[in-house]
């Protein structure tokens, strides 16, 4: 918990700081050249910072890229101390799920209940630190963590019967796998957020801070990634019919593995054999009922990895 909030105070803290220094760069002698003709000058020294800024950004975001996923490496001290179960019947199509902390796995059961295990690490002795909580303030689950003298490994089982999932986290990591529903939304506040072989209608994760993962086997009619600080990371399935519109405010967007099977545009619509900060990218065979993607963010990264490359 505590390396997530220095991470996220760290790169609150390097966005903040390149603002401030794009706007120094320009300066009361460049707002002056406005006025007597040198402005393209200044413009063109502006953009040549902006640059070098954007190219110590891609390096900050190299640094942090694993840290979001390594705030739940358990205390050495730390053992399994308790463990808990409950379950709901599942009789709606609808269900809410919270958790205040924890290392979070989402998966379909088998059964027909809605159900949650449980795994408290601690030390030795220390008592309850985690409460599962039912039909509280909205969540048919939620995962409320009492105070900072353990860890959590929850696994909640969705049945087959719910169609709709709505997943809240305020710090942890969540992996959402072998789910289908017809809409499933994702609030992080900290932390990553994984979607493997998931098959959704509609499908929408927001991040303050941390990462998202799209792996190729998942399925959407559209999906929506939102991250104020941090990474998208989206595996693109070959021979797929998608349509991805993309942009990163402060940060960079790339292709791993290249582009083979793609076909880039750029804001303006124009065709490109490269990625922009915002822009287009489609399946070759892209057609009117392609996927759509929206994939934004304001500080940090996207990238996109092609599965055979």
């Amino acid at each position: 918990m505590k390396k997530a909030i220095a991470v996220t105070a760290a790169v609150f803290l390097v966005s903040s700081v390149l603002t401030v220094v794009f706007a120094v760069a320009l300066g009361a002698s460049g707002i002056r050249s406005l006025f007597d003709g040198r402005a393209e000058a200044y413009i063109d020294r502006v953009i040549d910072r902006a640059e070098q800024l954007d190219d110590k950004f891609d390096d900050l975001d190299d640094k942090i890229d694993d840290k979001f996923h390594s705030d739940f490496d358990f205390d050495d001290d730390f053992s399994l101390t308790l463990s808990k179960h409950d379950e709901l019947e599942a009789n709606k199509e609808s269900v809410a799920l919270g958790f205040d902390a924890a290392e979070i796995t989402v998966v379909r059961s088998d059964g027909g209940s809605l159900s949650v295990d449980l795994n408290e690490y601690s030390a030795e002795g220390s008592g309850e630190h985690f409460q599962i909580q039912k039909n509280v303030n909205g969540y048919d689950f939620y995962i409320k963590k009492l105070d900072d003298g353990g860890e959590a490994k929850v696994t909640v089982s969705v049945p087959e019967s719910v169609k709709n999932i709505k997943i809240d986290v305020d710090a942890g990591d969540a992996e959402i796998k072998d789910i289908a529903a017809e809409s499933l939304v994702v609030e992080m506040q900290t932390g990553e957020t994984e979607l493997e072989r998931v098959k959704a209608n509609d499908c929408k994760i927001n991040a303050q801070t941390g990462k998202i993962k799209i792996d190729a086997l998942c399925e959407f009619k559209r999906f929506e990634a939102n991250g104020d600080t941090g990474k998208i990371s989206y595996e693109l399935a070959q021979g797929g019919n998608i349509k991805v519109s993309y942009s990163a405010n402060l940060g960079s967007v790339s292709a791993q593995d290249g582009l083979s099977g793609f076909v880039a545009y750029d804001e303006n619509g124009k065709r490109t054999g490269a990625l922009a900060k915002s822009g287009r990218l489609e399946s070759e065979n892209a057609d009117q009922n392609a996927c759509e993607i929206i994939l934004t963010v304001g500080t940090g990264s996207i990238e996109f990895e092609n599965e055979i490359g």
